[in-house]
């Protein structure tokens, strides 16, 4: 039962029990045999249940099972001594056996089941995924009546066209075939935004394809293929050439068949985390927002460190600048000093 992981939980909850209850079977069966046996060999000659000790272990088990009225009432009509062992044997055998016992049974059961709930994280369960599937098969039924539905059959040939596998007149069908598809698509685009409130993607190997990139995947891809060489590179064009329309319905179709809306991926995401998953998920963005205020401080930081290199470079040439001026003044000055003493030295 692990291939469904819910139906999983019980077979895999059975095999941690199974050392215990195998311990308790024993137990049990001893205490159960040896009533059986006391039933026999006390009241085999009084009442017709014990008679045989197969007729003994069946009427303890129907005891067992509650179906005590009768026997009850045939052990309290006994006489002398009998009547009392034969209260001893049914109070004893009922609190013993049907009450003890067959609790402790319930307890190993239930405790590992809860060990193996409590270790398995929530997945989804078969009347889920029975109505996808019953979901999934009236969507195509109703598909089928849609003028942009392509069946299989014709998608199976654009495909091969495109790795030109079939001869020219198949693949001229195929690709007619798509164009109308594409036509039908580009006309009732506003009709599927209408009944599709929500976009679909496309997972793949862990990553979250949208249509629009898995248009861009298959034209890089048939582009590639038709740059080959071989018969592969044929095209369903004949000459290495990709017809976006059909490249465009094809992705629509996948996308629409086997996406699944980005609600339900961001849901699954956070199942897949487990019961903190939501908490965790907080947590990322309150870290993403702090790592996103860092940055901004860093990008003010680096700003007014280019505004303080700016005003240093700026005060360096002021600086030259005035050095410049106090050397020319002080030039000026010595020159007029030796005219004084040149006009001294005449007059004498």
């Amino acid at each position: 039962m692990d291939f469904q992981p819910r139906l999983g939980v019980v077979t895999r909850a059975l095999k941690l029990a199974a050392p215990d209850l195998m311990h308790f079977f024993l137990v049990a069966g001893s205490v159960f045999i040896c009533y059986c046996m006391m039933g026999f060999l006390i009241f085999g000659n009084s009442l017709p249940w014990f008679a045989t000790f197969g007729s003994s272990i069946n009427t303890c088990f129907e005891m067992l099972l509650g179906e005590f009225a009768d026997v009850n009432a045939a052990l309290r009509d006994l006489g002398g001594l009998q009547s009392v062992a034969g209260a001893l044997f049914f109070w004893s055998f009922e609190l013993l056996v049907f009450l003890i016992l067959l609790n402790f049974l319930l307890a190993i059961i239930v405790d590992a089941f809860n060990e193996v709930k409590g270790s398995t994280k929530e997945q989804t369960g078969i009347h889920v995924e029975l109505a996808r599937l019953l979901l999934d098969k009236w969507h195509w039924l109703v598909g089928t009546w849609s003028r942009r539905y392509i069946g299989a059959r014709k998608l199976d040939a654009i495909m091969q066209g495109w790795a030109g596998i079939l001869e020219d007149e198949e693949a001229q069908e195929a690709a007619e075939t798509a164009a109308t598809a594409a036509a039908a698509a580009s006309k009732h685009k506003g009709d599927d935004s209408d009944e599709e409130d929500e976009p679909k993607v496309l997972q793949v190997l862990g990553e979250t394809v949208d249509e629009a990139a898995l248009t861009q995947i298959l034209v890089a891809v048939l582009q590639d293929g038709g740059n080959g060489s071989g018969k592969g590179g044929k095209g369903i064009k004949g000459d290495n050439e990709v017809d976006p329309g059909e490249v465009e319905a094809a992705a629509h179709f996948i996308i629409k068949r086997f996406g699944k809306s980005t609600r339900k991926v961001a849901e699954q995401a956070l199942k897949e985390l487990g019961p903190g998953g939501r908490e965790l998920e907080e947590e990322r963005d309150k870290l993403a927002a702090a790592l996103e205020r860092l940055a901004e401080v860093q990008r003010e930081l680096a700003e007014a460190q280019r505004n303080l290199m700016a005003g240093q470079k700026q005060l360096g040439q002021q600086q030259s600048h005035l050095v410049g001026l106090i050397t020319q003044h002080a030039a000026v000055g010595g020159n007029g000093g030796e005219a004084a003493d040149d006009v001294n030295d005449s007059e004498a």
